[in-house]
């Protein structure tokens, strides 16, 4: 796989994707209060080297010296129980994950049908990010995209930075109401720098596929660089730019082109590996559903043109699922993890714990060659096995119990060694249990918060939902010239039946007086607060507030 050294270092520094991060901020402190302490303190691996050394150093002279390794490396079984995937393989026989989930998500994917071309091309015409060679690019085709600050530079030189930032605040206003090209000149003309690269990105979100491939900088998975994920995002926003200029300027057919585009480009974000990209893709769609309430309540349109609309959005292919990327992503991140202190014992960890500790060699071995690994990676995967199977629960009431009962039971997993004869008892145990106290270990840090994870898709959805009722408002409106009193009366002419709350499992809140409309559902807490500022989910005629 391609070296750290041979990417920038300005880029590594702001593209690397240590998760790290994701483990420290999405996944809760599940360990005993006692074991959370000393992991704040100590870091994960030094946690894990007490769980098998929690006692006096004179004990470990009774191991017989420095153990030895079965034919000088530790066992791994490639199997279904333990791996999952049974290769490619590394040279010393370790599965290598990283080329794995690009044959994974590659599948299918060729320069015809794959999207990420047009988009790396634009984003990355000097090859930076080391995409070209792999995705079969020769020479753009495409121009450059010209990014802000270049633009503000280019026609206000050595503009000072405060006013540098004022006009990207200004800027980004612009993205979620109507404007008019003469209303901001500054970015008027960038994004008249920008069509012909804007209209290749708007035409390569019609293909069905989007391939990035996971580029490690130490051939893990904990190491992959994701340099398009954050580029994705920005291009969002500057076609929610262009189609509020368009729509200002009386264009509704060019902004929905553009609407549509941001829509389906959140779909093809979403297809990546990572978790990461799954979140992207949903802020993205979220971003592209509250341009379309402005849109909608903007543009001089027929109920029929209201309807046709309407129906484009529902029928966008799905944001892939959640519980796709924890039984893929986030299973395999936890068994790379899992090789890589087999192989290179518990400093292989720093890419988790941002920490470097070095530890005597005959500690790291001991570390490596007492554990059953294997039986960390079974332990591992019945755990992942259950987390997917509450994700893909399709009630949101039954998959949050059961999420609940999980975590109070993933809370009693950390293994007990808070005194002497706890710990001395686990460090002269079989292989076995071993690997069965440090897979409790890595379980309770490494699995993702399922609730949260299935919380965000769950409010996609409902935001799109909501969406298309409020498209169904409309287009009644235009024709009967008010809002009507209840939602019923939008079947079945303009709805066939009328979306639930996802969460309540019922149906929304909606209140007119003709004019104006009130609708909304108790959102993610489960509560109805009476549509309140900062309630999530929020629609009314006027304004569109869905608020986490």
């Amino acid at each position: 796989m391609t070296n750290g050294s041979s990417f920038p270092s300005s880029f590594s520094e702001k593209f690397v994707f240590r998760r790290r991060l994701t483990h420290m901020v999405n996944r809760r402190a599940v360990l005993n209060e006692p074991e959370a302490k000393n992991m704040s303190r100590l870091g994960l691996h030094t946690t894990i080297l007490l769980t098998l050394l929690r006692v006096p150093l004179c004990l470990v002279a009774q191991e017989n010296g420095e153990p030895k390794e079965v034919q000088g490396q530790v066992v791994v079984r490639i199997s279904p129980e333990t791996t999952v995937i049974s290769g490619p393989l590394t040279k010393d026989g370790f599965v290598d994950f990283v080329a794995a989930a690009n044959k994974f998500v590659s599948k299918g994917v060729t320069p015809e049908n794959n999207g990420a071309i047009e988009f790396v091309q634009i984003m990355d015409p000097d090859n930076e990010w080391g995409f070209f060679k792999v995705l079969g690019i020769e020479e753009p085709t495409l121009p450059a995209f010209l990014k802000w600050h270049d633009h503000v530079n280019k026609i206000a030189p050595n503009s000072p930075p405060l006013v540098v930032q004022q006009l990207l605040d200004e800027r980004s206003k612009l993205q979620w109401r109507p404007w008019k090209s003469t209303d901001n000149a500054t970015a008027s003309l960038w994004l008249t720098a920008n069509k012909r690269a804007l209209d290749g990105l708007v035409e390569s979100t019609k293909k069905e596929e989007f391939y990035t491939p996971l580029i490690s900088v130490d051939n893990s998975l904990v190491g992959a660089l994701l340099p398009a994920v954050q580029e994705s995002r920005e291009l969002a926003r500057i076609l929610l730019l262009r189609a509020m200029q368009r729509l200002g300027d009386g264009d509704h057919v060019g902004a929905w082109s553009d609407l549509q585009a941001c829509h389906r480009l959140a779909r093809q974000v979403s297809q990546g590996f990572t978790i990461i990209e799954r979140l992207v893709g949903i802020a993205i769609e979220r971003m592209a559903l509250s341009a379309d309430v402005t849109f909608v309540q903007s543009a001089v349109l027929a109920p029929e043109e209201i309807g046709k609309y309407r129906l484009q959005i529902v029928n966008l292919p799905a944001i892939s699922s959640m519980a796709d990327a924890i039984d893929n992503c986030e299973r395999w991140m936890f068994l790379d993890s899992t090789q890589l202190v087999a192989r290179k014992g518990v400093a292989a960890l720093d890419g988790l714990t941002g920490q470097t500790n070095s530890l005597p060699p005959f500690l790291n071995r001991l570390i490596r060659s007492s554990v059953d690994w294997n039986e960390v990676m079974i332990m591992g995967n019945d755990w992942y096995d259950r987390c997917v199977e509450i994700a893909r629960t399709e009630s949101v009431l039954k998959r949050r119990l059961a999420s609940q009962r999980f975590d109070t039971e993933l809370q009693g997993l950390a293994p007990n060694i808070s005194n002497l004869t706890g710990a001395a008892k686990l460090l002269f145990s079989s292989k076995k249990t071993k690997g069965r106290e440090i897979g409790a270990v890595l379980v309770s840090l490494l699995l993702p918060a399922v609730e949260a994870a299935a919380s965000a898709e769950n409010r996609v959805q409902d935001y799109g939902q909501m969406v298309e009722i409020a498209f169904a408002l409309e287009a009644y409106k235009i024709k009967y010239e008010q809002y009507p009193q209840k939602l019923v009366k939008l079947t079945p002419a303009l709805l066939t039946k009328i979306p639930q709350d996802i969460f309540k499992e019922a149906p929304y809140t909606y209140e007119s007086d003709g004019s104006t409309y009130l609708l909304y559902g108790v959102g993610f807490n489960f509560e109805d607060d009476g549509a309140k500022r900062g309630v999530d989910n929020v629609v009314t005629s006027n304004d569109w507030k869905m608020r986490d």
